[in-house]
């Protein structure tokens, strides 16, 4: 299971104490008031920091995976730009 953002603001994000056997993660995030079974590698256990952007979703990607900014994402920030490199 790759690239997913797992948020809970209420329940742990897992209810099982070990994944599914064989499931192999990588590059996902995942956060809330606790996990629910130990952290694999491949989820990072870490406040993905979204905030609401002018279209009422949450945003909080503005840079592509080379670091550099992406004007149309930074534009739905309620700043309307990215602000850092």
């Amino acid at each position: 299971m790759a690239n997913n953002l797992l948020v809970s603001s209420g329940a742990a994000i897992f209810a099982r104490v070990h994944g599914p056997p064989g499931i192999e993660w990588a590059g996902n995030i995942a956060w809330g008031p606790e996990p629910g079974m130990e952290i694999p590698e491949g989820i990072t256990w870490a406040a993905p920091l979204l905030v609401e952007s002018t279209d009422g979703l949450l945003a909080g990607v503005t840079h592509d995976i080379y670091g550099r900014p992406q004007p149309h994402l930074c534009a739905r920030l309620p700043s309307g730009g990215c602000t850092t490199a």
